[in-house]
């Protein structure tokens, strides 16, 4: 009896969503397994058609069988199936004598596909989360929080193992941490900056602890070395980039979504958070049309655009506060004064991820 088509797919294709994304690809490959020739104009992944085309299971497998190449795709599913179990990781303490409880070890122990499946989403060196940069300063990027708290549980995971005495494990957690820090940040975005410093600053915590404590063992060494060493020296969480986005979001997208006679009030009560107390600046952006709203943003570049020059210079801190300055006395008009981020403090972290990733680097001879 032959073995209908719906049997054999799966052979071929184990997983349907690891084909390459689209429907059309998905369309081709099944005309592939059914011996059809493919529609003009769809294309997949070569691995995939290597795979759909084989024989037997053996060449099915020579080359190893199609997975995704955008890690987002396995954090997602990773997040999606079995994390809850561990809620948002706040059980883990970073101090240096925190252990996990015993229900906390169980529960770890216990749902350890689901961190493998974290593991391997972290060894992906690709990493596009799919943000909608149209939206503007609205755009949702709800990856960061699950991602700080995957740091949490794998922080976790790593105590548990190095007190059991599986100390390169214990190390694959930590350098998975490394390479989340890196995932974390790949947006030009501020707060994805700011996010993958922090996750990066956990990774050193852990390091640190794993070195204090002993457990740090050669091979586990090198693991977190060939993790860190992915992390760029210069500018390894893209601070600069982000300032660049913020500077487009905020000079072309408010134009573009705030219109008509009342922009200014819309523009107040949607996303500007006055840090300053300013009644007058309020008052008066309160009172912008469209044009005079687009005015008022377009004033803000010469501050963007000297801060962008000044950022990574020896002297950057000094120029940032001095711009800082001018943008609260009005200088670059009261949107500015309402809206323009604290540069100098961000500026700060760019510097101080500059050093913890150089500190880290060294502490696992890595060049």
């Amino acid at each position: 009896m032959k073995t209908p088509l719906a049997i054999k797919l799966p052979m071929c294709m184990p997983r349907t969503a690891r084909l390459p994304g689209s429907p059309a690809r998905v369309i081709a490959a099944l005309c592939l397994a059914a011996g059809l020739a493919a529609p003009d104009g769809l294309q997949w992944n070569s691995r995939a058609e290597a795979c759909i085309t084989a024989q037997t299971p053996a060449e099915r497998i020579a080359d190893g069988l199609p997975d995704p190449e955008n890690a987002a795709l396995l954090y997602w599913i990773c997040w999606s199936t079995g994390f809850d179990t561990f809620g948002d990781g706040s059980q883990f303490q970073s101090e240096p004598d925190w252990k996990p409880s015993a229900e906390y070890i169980k529960t770890l122990s216990e749902n350890q596909g689901v961190i493998r499946q974290l593991l391997r989403a972290t060894r992906i060196e690709e990493c596009e989360w799919g943000v909608e940069y149209s939206q503007g300063f609205g755009a949702l990027m709800p990856h960061l929080g699950k991602l700080r708290a995957a740091t949490r549980v794998l922080a976790a995971d790593s105590r548990r193992l190095a007190n059991d005495g599986k100390v390169e494990d214990a190390a694959e957690r930590v350098a998975a941490i490394f390479r989340m820090a890196r995932h974390a940040a790949q947006d030009p975005v501020l707060i994805s900056s700011l996010v993958g410093l922090a996750i990066h600053n956990a990774g050193k915590t852990e390091l640190e602890w794993l070195v204090t404590n002993g457990h740090l063992s050669d091979a586990g060494r090198k693991n977190i070395a060939d993790a860190v060493v992915q992390i760029p020296a210069s500018d390894p969480f893209k601070f600069h980039d982000a300032i660049k986005m913020e500077r487009d979001i905020a000079l072309e997208w408010i134009k573009k979504e705030f219109t008509g006679p009342a922009a200014g009030r819309r523009f107040l009560a949607e996303f500007a958070m006055p840090a300053n107390d300013d009644d007058a600046a309020v008052a008066q952006v309160r009172k912008y049309n469209a044009q005079e709203l687009a005015e008022g943003v377009d004033m803000m570049r010469p501050a963007y655009d000297e801060a962008i020059a000044a950022w990574g210079k020896p002297d950057a801190g000094e120029r940032l506060r001095a711009i800082e300055g001018r943008v609260n006395s009005g200088a670059f008009g009261p949107v500015a004064k309402l809206m323009f981020p604290a540069l100098n403090r961000s500026h700060e972290a760019y510097e101080r991820g500059i050093k913890d990733v150089m500190m880290v680097r060294e502490m696992v001879g890595a060049r």
